[in-house]
């Protein structure tokens, strides 16, 4: 239970000291760094969210793939893609885009490649919260 506590508190700011940890769960700083690098196994990497809006990339379109030709190693490749997942049929990417022009010469571009469904992404609801752990931990 204590893990799983762990790792929804890293997940909600992965920043914090082992002793910010430990006060945070109640548990001595010793017990919390135990705790850490049992858990480190789950962990693929430390990381940011970027308020993309801030940086200038006011546009996020998402694509569903189902290609007729290869397009991974560009969708791979490509700067303005966030996340590509692998999904039945095809691909399905997560892209940020300076501007709505940009997005949609990116569209026509993957058109070329196969069918393509876009997705245009107006707010974020709910993101990167998960949290209910297996009950092993």
């Amino acid at each position: 239970m204590m893990r799983s506590k762990l790792l929804a508190e890293l997940r909600r700011d992965s920043r914090q000291s082992k002793a910010s940890l430990a006060r945070e769960l109640g548990i001595s700083e010793p017990l919390a760094g135990r705790y850490f690098k049992d858990l480190e196994q789950y962990i693929i990497k430390h990381t940011v969210i970027l308020d993309t809006d801030k940086l200038g990339y006011l546009y996020r379109m998402n694509f569903a793939i189902k290609p007729k030709r290869k397009v991974k190693g560009l969708l791979e490749k490509s700067p303005n893609v966030n996340n590509l997942y692998r999904i039945k049929g095809g691909f399905f990417a997560e892209c940020i885009f300076p501007s709505i022009s940009e997005a949609y010469d990116f569209y026509e571009m993957l058109e070329e490649y196969g069918e393509v469904r876009k997705y245009i992404v107006i707010k974020d609801v709910k993101r990167e919260e998960f949290s209910d752990f297996p009950r092993k931990f």
